[in-house]
C-alpha cells in the first residue's frame, strides 16, 4: 500500500511495463489514500473507497499500440484470518482514446518505451488501423499472511479491444499481460535496494518543479544511450530517425521526461541496468536526483 497505492508515487514505479501514466480524478480519494497505510495498521475496520481515474498504458508487446482511458475504481480493505486483505477493482465502460503507435525498445524487461502520439499500430499492413480498448474490467486481490511474512496476490482481467468494433483479444493476450504486470511488480517490491517511499515521493515532487529545459538536459543522455545500444533496431524506422535527429527529445512531454528519470533511478537502485546514472544529494532537507 505504501508504494502501489500512494498518490505521491507514480504507478509506473511498481508497474513499469504496464502503466505509462495514472491520475486520480477524485480529489477526496487522494486525501484518504495518503492516510490509509497508517489507518490500516491501527484498526480492523472495513475501508471502502470509490473513485474515478485516468490511465495510460505502455505499448502492447504485440502491436505496439498504447491507449488512454478513464475508469472507475474501488479499493477495499478487509480484516483477514492472518492479516489484511486488499481488493482493487476497476471498470472501464467507455471506449478509450484511439490507439497510438508506440515501441518497446529492446526487451520488455528493460522498461524502455517510446511514444509517437500518432494514431495506429505497428503491424505490417495495419498501421492505419484505428484501434480502441472498448471496455475492460479487472480485480486484484492481495491477501496478507503475517505469520509467513508474505502477501499472496490473485489477478483477474476481462478485456474487449480491437478495431471496427471487433474484439481482437484472446485469452492468451490477457494472460501474457497479467504475467507482464506481476513479474515486474514482484521484482520491484521485493528488491532490497528499493528506495524508501519518502525518498521516491521527494524526488518525484522535486522533478515536477524542474523546467522542461532542465528535464530535457537530463533525458538527452538516455536517448543517446538508446541510440548507441542498437536497441532501437526493434522499433520502426520512424522512431529511430526521430531519436537520432533529436526530434523525439524536443517533442517529449514533461510527464514522459519525468517518467524516464524516475524509472532510471529505480533501475539503478534495484540492480537493473540503467542507461543514465543518478545520484541522491541531500541539500537543506530536500532529496534531489541528478545526473553526475
Amino acid at each position: 500500500m505504501d508504494y502501489a497505492y500512494n498518490p505521491g508515487i507514480p504507478s509506473y514505479i511498481t508497474m513499469p511495463s504496464s502503466v505509462q501514466d495514472h491520475e486520480w480524478l477524485t480529489p477526496e480519494v487522494v486525501d484518504v489514500l495518503k492516510k490509509l497505510p497508517k489507518k490500516v495498521e491501527s484498526t480492523q475496520d472495513v475501508v471502502l473507497l470509490r473513485g474515478k481515474e485516468k490511465e495510460a498504458i505502455t505499448p502492447d508487446t504485440n502491436t505496439g499500440g498504447y491507449y488512454q482511458y478513464s475508469q472507475d475504481r474501488i479499493v477495499m480493505i478487509l480484516p483477514g484470518p492472518k492479516g489484511a486483505i486488499l481488493i482493487s477493482a476497476t471498470s472501464q465502460t467507455d471506449a478509450s482514446e484511439v490507439g497510438k503507435k508506440g515501441c518497446v525498445v529492446g526487451e520488455d524487461k528493460d522498461w524502455n518505451y517510446l511514444y509517437s502520439g500518432e494514431k495506429g499500430i505497428n503491424k505490417m499492413g495495419l498501421g492505419w488501423v484505428e484501434s480502441y480498448m472498448y471496455y475492460a474490467y479487472s480485480v486484484i486481490v492481495y491477501v496478507e499472511d503475517a505469520e509467513a511474512n508474505v502477501v499472496n496476490v490473485g489477478s483477474f482481467k476481462w478485456l474487449n479491444a480491437g478495431w471496427a468494433k471487433i474484439n481482437m483479444v484472446k485469452s492468451t493476450h490477457i494472460l501474457d499481460g497479467i504475467k507482464r504486470f506481476s513479474s515486474d511488480f514482484k521484482e520491484v517490491l521485493e528488491a532490497p535496494g528499493l528506495p524508501e517511499t519518502q525518498v521516491l515521493e521527494s524526488i518525484y515532487s522535486e522533478l515536477q518543479e524542474r523546467s522542461e529545459e532542465e528535464l530535457r538536459q537530463r533525458v538527452s543522455p538516455y536517448l543517446q544511450a538508446l541510440d548507441d545500444s542498437n536497441a532501437l533496431k526493434t522499433c520502426p524506422s520512424s522512431f529511430r530517425s526521430m531519436v537520432t535527429s533529436g526530434e523525439y527529445l524536443q517533442q517529449m512531454s514533461r510527464e514522459e521526461m519525468v517518467r524516464v528519470i524516475m524509472l532510471e533511478y529505480v533501475k539503478e537502485n534495484i540492480g537493473k541496468e540503467a542507461l543514465i546514472s543518478s545520484e541522491i544529494h541531500r541539500n537543506e532537507g530536500r532529496t534531489l536526483a541528478s545526473n553526475p
